[in-house]
């Protein structure tokens, strides 16, 4: 046995201590990368670093579920859809946990698809999804065309798409001089 190995063990930290350290290490990485994704938006989202840790491992107490970025994004950029609502949600079917389910299906990887969101597990980027979407093509051709999605990973998408449409505006056209 080798004496020499950093394990928590060795350390003298109890291993339980050791696991509670890991999953911080995570949540704090996890708020890090929702910061610099909202940092990256087309009108960026400037939040404290302090604040946002603080509201960040706040959403991780009431859903510790959350492990995708977008949520964690979503969580920090708006605070009052969350804040006060209960730790858990009175019915499983409540708003909130329905979009935290959909917006854990969409990840944000700097090394996938160059930081594009993307349906978890897949390249497929949700603004394509979106453009399918816009541009008339149903939910069952999708599911054709891409046999690896379900369903819930396109609902994911528009609420992704919804999300982004709260926090960032496209200018538009709205009529043409003659």
């Amino acid at each position: 046995m080798n004496k020499n190995k950093n394990t928590a063990h060795n350390r003298g930290v109890a291993p339980e201590d050791a696991k509670k350290a890991a999953v911080q290490d995570a949540n704090v990485k996890l708020v890090e990368e929702a910061m610099l994704e909202l940092a990256s938006r087309k009108k960026p989202f400037k939040i404290d670093r302090q604040k946002a840790l603080d509201l960040g491992l706040e959403y991780l107490r009431r859903w510790p579920k959350t492990r995708s970025v977008a949520t964690m994004a979503w969580a920090l950029a708006t605070p009052k859809k969350w804040v006060g609502l209960p730790d858990k949600p009175k019915q499983s079917g409540s708003l909130a946990v329905v979009e935290e389910d959909l917006l854990s299906r969409i990840t944000i990887d700097p090394n996938v698809c160059h930081g594009k969101p993307c349906i978890r597990g897949h390249r497929i980027w949700v603004s394509l999804i979106l453009d399918f979407l816009a541009g008339g093509v149903t939910i069952e051709e999708l599911l054709d065309d891409y046999p690896g999605i379900e369903e819930a990973d396109i609902r994911a998408c528009i609420a992704y798409g919804a999300e982004m449409a709260r926090g960032n505006f496209v200018d538009v056209v709205l009529g043409k001089d003659d």
